[in-house]
Formats: C-alpha cells, sequence, structure tokens
C-alpha cells in the first residue's frame, strides 16, 4: 500500500465520492426530493473536487531525483550542487532543498528538524559547516525569490524566527535567518515546543542525549515491545502508532545530529532500491538487495548472519548503523550465546515504508485529535 502514490488515493476516493453523490442524488431526485437531492449532489462534488486538487498537488510536488547508474554510486555524493537543486513545480506548500522536499504545512519546529538533517548530511558526505549551510541557503533563497507563497509561509514564523515587524528582508535575508535558526535552535526549539517528553520516551530521550548507544538500541527494541497490543509476542510494525514511531525516530535523528534514525535508514534504502529496480528491471526484492543495505550501514555479515557483536556504538558509525537489534531475527536477549543472529526482512521492510514526516496536509488544530 505505501508504494501506491499517495495522489492516486486521493483521486480514487474522489471518484467514488462523485459516484456515490451521483447515485445518492439521482435516487432522491427520482423519489420527487428535488432541492435535497441537489444538496445532496453539490456537497459530494465540492468534496471529490477538493479530493481531486489536493492529489493534483501532491502529484505536482513529487520530487525528482537523480538515479545513480549502478549500485557502486549508492555510497558516491548524490546531493546536487553548483546553485543547487530545486522543483520548478513548487506551488508554495513545499520547498525542495537539496533534493530533499520539506512540507510547509508542518510546525516549524520540524521543518528546522528536516533543514537541521540536510546540513548534517551535506557534512557528513564532505561540505565544512559554512559551504553546507551556502549551498542550504541557496536553494531557499531561490525558492523564495519565485514564489511569494513560500516567502510569505516563513514570514509567518518571524516571531519565532526573531524577526523585526518593521524591517523588510530580501530572499537572501530570509533564508539565511531560517537556516541559522535551523543550524542553532531546532535541538532546543524541537525539546521546549514540539512535544513534552512523554514518561514512556524519557529513558530513551535521556541515553541519546548522553550519547550511550548501545543502551539506546536496547531501549528502542523494549519500547516497540511495550507499544504491542498485549496479546502480541512478536513485533507487527503496523500495530505501531505513527505518532508513535515518528518520536523514537525524530529523537534518534536529534541526537545523532541526523547520522541515525529509521528515516535515515529510509534514505538509504531507497537509493538502493531505485538502483536495483532501473538496473535489473525487477519488481521483487531478492536478498541481494538486502545484503547490500547492510554492507552500507556497516553491519559485519558473513553470508546472510549478521554479528551483533561488531555493532559500532558509537557517533563515528557509518550513517543508518543505528538503531540495529530491533531489526534481527531475535531481540537482544536472546543474543547471549551466539555471536551472531539472523536479519529480519519482515520487520525491516514493514519500517521502511512507514512515514516519518507529515505529508499530508492536515489542519495544525486537527493534528492534536489525530493519531499521526
Amino acid at each position: 500500500m505505501s508504494n501506491i502514490p499517495q495522489s492516486w488515493i486521493y483521486y480514487a476516493l474522489g471518484l467514488l465520492l462523485a459516484f456515490l453523490g451521483a447515485m445518492i442524488a439521482g435516487a432522491m431526485l427520482t423519489w420527487g426530493f428535488v432541492i435535497p437531492g441537489l444538496i445532496v449532489g453539490s456537497i459530494f462534488g465540492i468534496i471529490a473536487y477538493f479530493l481531486y486538487f489536493f492529489g493534483n498537488k501532491l502529484e505536482a510536488n513529487d520530487i525528482n531525483t537523480h538515479t545513480p547508474n549502478n549500485l557502486t554510486d549508492i555510497n558516491n555524493r548524490n546531493i546536487k550542487t553548483d546553485g543547487g537543486v530545486y522543483n520548478e513545480q513548487i506551488q508554495g506548500d513545499s520547498i525542495n532543498i537539496q533534493g530533499n522536499q520539506i512540507y510547509l504545512g508542518q510546525d516549524f519546529s520540524e521543518v528546522a528538524s528536516q533543514i537541521q538533517e540536510i546540513l548534517n548530511e551535506l557534512q557528513n558526505q564532505g561540505d565544512d559547516s559554512v559551504s553546507a549551510e551556502e549551498k542550504v541557503i541557496n536553494d531557499l533563497k531561490i525558492q523564495i525569490r519565485k514564489n511569494y507563497k513560500i516567502k510569505r509561509k516563513f514570514l509567518k514564523w518571524k516571531k519565532t524566527l526573531g524577526l523585526s515587524n518593521s524591517k523588510p528582508l530580501n530572499s537572501r535575508e530570509l533564508a539565511e535567518r531560517v537556516v541559522k535558526f535551523a543550524s542553532e535552535n531546532s535541538s532546543d526549539f524541537y525539546e521546549d515546543s514540539i512535544w513534552t517528553i512523554e514518561d514512556k520516551y524519557q529513558r530513551l530521550h535521556d541515553l541519546l542525549k548522553n550519547g550511550q548507544w548501545q543502551e539506546a538500541d536496547k531501549e528502542t527494541a523494549k519500547l516497540i515491545y511495550r507499544l504491542m497490543p498485549e496479546d502480541d509476542s512478536y513485533i507487527d510494525v503496523d500495530q505501531i502508532p505513527p505518532k508513535d514511531l515518528r518520536k523514537i525516530n525524530n529523537l534518534w535523528v536529534r541526537f545523532s545530529n541526523g547520522r541515525f534514525g529509521f528515516s535515515v535508514q529510509q534514505k538509504i534504502w531507497t537509493k538502493i532500491l531505485k538502483v536495483y529496480h532501473s538496473s535489473e528491471n525487477r519488481y521483487w526484492i531478492d536478498d541481494s538487495v538486502y545484503k547490500y543495505f547492510i554492507d552500507s550501514v556497516g553491519w559485519s555479515r558473513e553470508s546472510n548472519r549478521i554479528y551483533h557483536t561488531d555493532i559500532e556504538y558509537s557517533i563515528k558509525a557509518p550513517r543508518g548503523h543505528l538503531p540495529a537489534i530491533l531489526m534481527f531475527e531475535n531481540d537482544y536477549y536472546g543474543f547471549d550465546t551466539d555471536n551472531y543472529c539472523f536479519f529480519n526482512q519482515c520487520i525491516f521492510k514493514d519500517l521502511m515504508e512507514r512515514q516519518y514526516y507529515n505529508n499530508i496536509p492536515i489542519p495544525s488544530w486537527l493534528k492534536k485529535w489525530l493519531p499521526i
């Protein structure tokens, strides 16, 4: 289901509602209820139109990413430079920074966190902090200048950015302020403004904050198990509420400066799949693809066996190296007698198909009532 474009879902719902509206309105007109029939038909038609409109917007904002010629290109630099990469079709509700799409309908703290992750990724690929910021500023400046809706959106966050209401800002100045804020304050802002750490996340928060990576890896597995229904003795990723999974991921991303987390692993996996499908012309996944991912994140293996004793619990570990033990065949506490385990492809695949950022336009007042 996750491989179906979101725009198609909107289109399908729109067509379904249009069909139902026509059927109901037609029946009411046949029975002599003319005015009610017209009202019902109009309501269904309006809803169907808005669903089509949102689907069209999502389709227009799809990201066109570069696909390397072969699997070995995955480890090479793939973030485009020379003025940046941006989407000419942006409609004002999203921006494209260095090939990464950021939806502007979410809280500014999430926007800042994603910009910080992009800065970290650039630095992981060899840029110093100044040049990384300059690339992101240039991308953002171009889009602010080309589309006033984007500028207006950022200006709504003036107070958060600490900007004066009296001084007008040009595109460059506004882009600089947004990137500087994301670089300097996104972690503190995230902690103070997004959500107060709930008790069930407090231990994971503290372990990651203190750089206790091994204990945090164990705590992540424990936390996921606790999120399962009481009658489930195994992990079913589909049972994990989206809100909980995103909070766990965001803690990993934040305290590792964008180096670790499910969303980081998802980016690596997505790039591998794009190369695999395009080069092999296949629509299924075999063991070789999983092995390539395992090698890409630096897990030590021999054939299908992973040596969990060789996991590198350090901030210097390869990108996507952690969290790890959740995706092994047995939970960590079954590894006391063996040095190796097996990769759990089902759990891994389900985790890679989950959504770690809000991309569907939902009003902020409605978010607190929904499990998103």
